[in-house]
């Protein structure tokens, strides 16, 4: 690795624990982890129960379904059109342009049905009503088989909140931001061929090894993976000279070169559930669903504990006269004694 290239991949893990530190601040870790348990029934979590009851009337995850379907239920399509040319080409220019149209919204549609995009959507609406934000990131997958038997073709894929991190923290608006660091967690051997793909020497591939940083994953089971696996990662994303350049990197060794993409707007897209004025990060719909159902499952949990308690009456025994009570069917009970007063049974 070149002494340059070294201080670079530096500089890039340095922005990416600045990035961590805000949302550390703004609490964002523990609230996507929180309403992740909630959506998944986890609500007692860390609640030492003592042996009373523990219901779970899961309205939190029914309601945020619901909102998803609703947002869902209509069918979509793109088209592309040609409508803000008439006044600027010829009947001729139009017409090509037209057509040109008509192919492009054709093989959007395509892709469209192709890539399971309503699915992505859906997916997405999730994450942003447990985190506050959608992001997605459209790559060149290398080893995507595309139509006709070709290697390689274009794939996008959900980020997690946690781990997209914009340089100017203050605004949603991604074609604004100075840079995008995208983090993530692979497998060391894929990073390791990766690298060689790219002509990394095999000193430098050496280098990449696995580790134990995932503490700060989205949910409780990011953070539980098969020992030995997987690798921090690192994709910098920024604009120079009009064009967007992408870097990738581990901890200990730069993957792919700064490299110019030839792209003029940023790969990435995203949404906020709801905007916060001055945050980059949006407020997560499930955050306020959180205390109704909290109170949902503590009013149903004293519920059955009054039930437990009184809707069986309480039997009192002599216990110089019985030595055990048992209230299986059909078993005797040993008495010593007569059996006068021996047993009293007390109404709720």
């Amino acid at each position: 690795m070149k002494k340059q290239e070294r201080k670079i991949c530096r500089d890039d893990w340095q922005l990416l624990e600045e990035g961590k530190n805000y949302k550390r601040q703004i609490g964002l870790y523990e609230l996507v982890k929180r309403n992740e348990r909630f959506y998944r029934g986890d609500q007692w979590h860390g609640v030492k129960s003592g042996g009373l009851p523990t219901p779970v009337f899961n309205v939190f995850k029914r309601v945020i379904n619901h909102f998803i379907s609703t947002l869902m239920s209509q069918k979509i399509s793109l088209r592309y059109t040609a409508e803000s040319c008439d006044l600027l080409h010829t009947p001729e220019k139009r017409r090509q342009l037209e057509e040109g149209c008509a192919l492009l919204s054709h093989y959007m549609n395509y892709r469209f049905d192709r890539d399971s995009m309503e699915k992505l959507l859906s997916d997405g609406l999730l994450d942003a009503a447990l985190s506050g934000n959608c992001f997605a990131y459209v790559y060149w997958d290398r080893d995507k088989i595309a139509p006709k038997g070709y290697r390689g073709d274009f794939a996008t894929t959900l980020i997690d909140a946690v781990n997209v991190f914009f340089g100017d923290v203050n605004t949603s608006d991604i074609e604004s931001q100075p840079y995008i660091l995208i983090a993530g967690r692979e497998l060391t051997n894929n990073l390791i061929r990766e690298a060689k793909d790219n002509g990394m020497h095999e000193e430098e591939c050496r280098r990449i090894t696995p580790d134990s940083d995932s503490a700060e994953q989205a949910g409780d089971f990011g953070a539980i993976e098969l020992p030995g696996t997987k690798c921090a990662s690192l994709i910098k994303l920024w604009k120079e000279g009009g064009t967007v350049w992408y870097e990738k990197s581990t901890r200990s060794c730069v993957i792919t070169p700064p490299t110019d993409t030839g792209l003029k707007r940023y790969p990435v897209t995203g949404m906020c559930w709801d905007n916060v004025k001055n945050s980059c990060h949006g407020e997560a719909v499930a955050t306020g669903l959180s205390e109704n159902q909290l109170y949902i499952n503590k009013a149903f949990a004293m519920v059955m504990k009054h039930m437990l308690d009184v809707s069986f009456s309480k039997v009192v025994y002599n216990d110089t006269i019985i030595d055990e009570w048992t209230n299986a069917i059909g078993e005797a009970i040993a008495v010593h004694g007569d059996v006068e007063g021996a047993v009293e049974r007390i109404e709720p």
